[in-house]
């Protein structure tokens, strides 16, 4: 640590995130203004250290990362507007796409959460698709779908009037909305990215998102989906080993009683585990890589959270 603040890499640390999720957040949300060093280095400030640990809270607590910026910033508002010391590191992520005003992304998602209670089949698809079709892949995820599976997950919880029933409706139609966004094709020799829920984990619609942005990075996503029997993978990983594996657990249950065969599994191809149940994966006998962020800029992230190459 400096005199007067944090290097990234130092506010990574203390953070348990990458410097890669850092430089996301300021790229795309403007959360921190870090001024120069003498040296050239980015330096944050104790109130660039309050709004990442708030960040990072809000996310922890299901807030999306773009609503949890702005709920930071609200709170914790910059003294010079705009006033950010330029990095190369810092671009925007994604491709861009129509800049949707707030008050129609609060629109779709309030019609997404009334046509999954009233089993609107039509509305909901109608919906998806236009939000689809008008965001990039990295808005798309971070502010409808993620917005939807969280609504969904409160409104089903056996208090929110809504069933085991909805749930399935909404599921498969959301499924069917992230299907239909997947690229068709990918450069030959993209890298391999292999995605899969433990045994007894059924919850793979945020996998699935984070599988559509990780296509959308340069990765070729084979999608096993929920309660994959990993001990399967792992002959398919020693024959054709990937670039890379995730694990996702809602439940720290199945990823407990996964624990020998994401191991075995770690010693052919890196791999990670995300999902809620990530956080406590070292107490669970769990020695790899957690991605603990949100769903966007842990996809994005994935080769440095890995020390991979970058995907071509």
């Amino acid at each position: 640590m400096t005199e007067t603040g944090l290097r990234v890499g130092q506010l990574a640390a203390h953070l348990g995130v990458s410097t890669h999720a850092l430089r996301a957040w300021e790229a795309r949300y403007g959360l921190f203004q870090p001024r120069r060093s003498g040296g050239g280095y980015r330096i944050y400030d104790a109130q660039d250290v309050r709004r990442a640990e708030a960040m990072m809270a809000r996310i922890a607590s299901g807030t999306t990362a773009a609503e949890a910026a702005r709920l930071v910033l609200r709170r914790l508002p910059h003294e010079r507007p705009g006033d950010r010391a330029s990095d190369p590191h810092c671009t925007p992520m994604g491709p861009a796409a129509e800049a949707v005003p707030t008050a129609e992304l609060e629109r779709w998602r309030e019609v997404l959460v009334r046509g999954c209670t009233r089993l609107d089949e039509p509305a909901v698809r109608d919906t998806l698709a236009e939000a689809s079709q008008r965001l990039a892949t990295d808005d798309f995820v971070d502010e409808v779908v993620v917005p939807l599976l969280r609504s969904l997950s409160v409104l089903t919880d056996g208090s929110g009037g809504m069933g085991i029933a909805h749930a399935y409706f909404a599921g498969d139609v959301v499924r069917s909305a992230l299907l239909g966004r997947q690229r068709r094709a990918l450069p030959m020799g993209a890298p391999q990215l292999w995605l899969a829920c433990p045994p007894k984990e059924l919850h793979d619609l945020a996998l699935m998102a984070f599988g559509l942005v990780a296509a959308d990075e340069g990765w070729a996503v084979r999608f096993f989906g929920a309660n994959t029997p990993l001990r399967s993978l792992v002959p398919l990983a020693r024959r054709d080993p990937p670039t890379a594996i995730v694990i996702s657990a809602t439940r720290p249950g199945p990823l407990r009683a996964a624990a020998l065969d994401v191991a075995a599994l770690a010693e052919v191809a890196p791999t990670a585990v995300g999902g809620p149940a990530a956080r406590r994966a070292p107490s669970l006998g769990i020695g790899v890589p957690t991605l603990i962020g949100d769903i966007v800029t842990e996809a994005r992230a994935l080769e440095n959270s890995l020390h991979l190459r970058q995907p071509a």
